[in-house]
């Protein structure tokens, strides 16, 4: 199985390995769980009503490191967002953005490998690690995993990040969460 952050799930001839059952009992990540209320969709509802929607982008600083909308929201990014269309903002490194409005966080992503994306919000901390089968631990500690077979639910997003750029705008949409992809935030 191969794993886009954000994007579709991709099948392949690879099989995950094993985990073991004592530690994720009860616990499937599968098309269930993908589109039932689940702890990747509650972190994001709230983030939904703070976003500022598809219609309004932010202004980037002189830097490049942060982006303001005019309705308060503030977005602070690990590292300075490149310019280009030919550029990747990260490559496949780290990707980290935080996102507050009026000094109270929305939403913040970080990525601390290729492989995990912790999602922090006021309802909790939920964690996604995709280096040998998805996993997703939630604010209370929960985790399910996957069984690597996403087969019978294509048009399901995996929890994940999309990111898109250009010569001069840079934005980050959610997936996964039981909605429509909506945009966290669109700068330029």
């Amino acid at each position: 199985m191969v794993v886009a952050c954000g994007g579709q799930v991709a099948p392949s001839d690879d099989q995950a390995p094993a985990v073991d059952a004592a530690v994720i009992e009860g616990s499937t990540l599968d098309c269930s769980w993908l589109t039932t209320d689940n702890c990747w969709s509650r972190t994001f509802a709230a983030a939904r009503a703070c976003a500022p929607g598809d219609a309004k982008t932010g202004v980037f600083s002189s830097d490049r490191t942060t982006c303001d909308y005019a309705d308060g929201m503030h977005v602070t990014f690990d590292r300075p967002v490149p310019t280009g269309v030919d550029s990747d903002p990260y490559g496949y490194e780290a990707v980290g953005f935080e996102i507050t409005r009026g000094g109270t966080l929305c939403i913040g992503v970080e990525n601390p490998s290729l492989t995990t994306m912790v999602v922090k919000s006021p309802s909790g901390t939920v964690t996604v690690d995709s280096q040998d089968q998805l996993v997703v631990t939630c604010p209370d500690g929960s985790r399910f995993v996957s069984n690597g077979d996403f087969t019978a639910c294509m048009n399901a997003f995996l929890p994940g990040i999309n990111l898109a750029w250009g010569d001069r705008m840079y934005e980050a949409s959610a997936t996964g969460t039981n909605a429509p992809a909506f945009t966290l935030f669109e700068c330029q």
